[in-house]
């Protein structure tokens, strides 16, 4: 009933064969509910009526979701790839006005940017809150294509050239030092203390993202051997996960530095 409601809303007014669309659907999703809440997203997108023949072009679903990902990760333009990849290291959520003033440092097409977004945003979750990923899968097969791998570091560089101008603070405050330190530079990460940590928490940061930067602090100063600040990040991270009610009670006696004997 709710796939036929959906439909309705999109066919002309000449159209009235709506069943064979719902059937053309049918077929073409073999039931995915996955697959299915993904075509429906993609005619929506269209904002503009459909017909029987606008199905002729839509990915047919096969045995698993991941080969309709391969299908469409072979159409798509490469920003759109650069855009899923983004938001697949990244693993936070951005506005469409993020995604322009980040595309704007890898093409000057206003028009690439946007289309390079609506090619994937049928797999994308959007809310108030920011778009992300819908589907974990998506996440994974994004993760396990050779591209990651072998435009990461472009990503990063281009990342910390947007990061460095963008008007979204927040975005700023947690991904830049990230970004430093995949490109080899640990200092912002290495820098953090307790007054850091009290600052962000009463600037009402989020606390997954404070515990999520400590964490990473932990694995450099892990890298660097300086085991002192590893167990002082871990402290700091401790608090936060476990505090009740009164945050700044509990970190009050954390330590602002911690030695490690020898």
């Amino acid at each position: 009933m709710v796939l036929n409601g959906d439909i309705k809303k999109l066919i002309t007014e000449e159209d009235l064969i709506a069943k064979e669309i719902v059937r053309k659907i049918t077929l073409i999703t073999k039931g995915n509910a996955l697959h299915l809440r993904y075509i429906l997203n993609q005619l929506k997108l269209r904002n503009k009526p459909i017909n029987t023949g606008d199905l002729d072009a839509i990915l047919p679903y096969k045995d698993e979701i991941a080969e309709y990902y391969f299908d469409l990760w072979q159409q798509v333009p490469s920003i759109s790839k650069t855009f899923a990849l983004s938001l697949a290291i990244f693993e936070c959520k951005f506005s469409e006005q993020d995604f322009v003033e980040f595309g704007g440092y890898i093409t000057k097409t206003p028009t690439v940017i946007t289309e390079g977004l609506n090619q994937i945003k049928h797999l994308l979750r959007v809310d108030t809150s920011g778009i992300s990923i819908y589907h974990n899968s998506f996440l994974v097969f994004i993760k396990n294509q050779e591209e990651i791998y072998h435009q990461r570091q472009l990503v990063y560089q281009q990342a910390k050239k947007w990061l460095n101008n963008t008007v979204n603070e927040h975005l700023r405050w947690f991904l830049l030092p990230q970004v430093e330190y995949f490109l080899g530079n640990a200092k912002p990460l290495m820098s953090i203390n307790k007054d850091w940590v009290i600052d962000n928490y009463l600037l009402c940061r989020s606390e997954i993202q404070i515990i999520s930067l400590l964490d990473l602090a932990s694995e450099a100063a892990f890298k660097k051997k300086n085991f002192s600040k590893v167990l002082q990040f871990r402290k700091y991270a401790e608090c936060i996960e476990n505090r009740i009610d009164n945050f700044y009670n509990v970190l009050h006696y954390c330590p602002g530095k911690i030695q490690v004997k020898k």
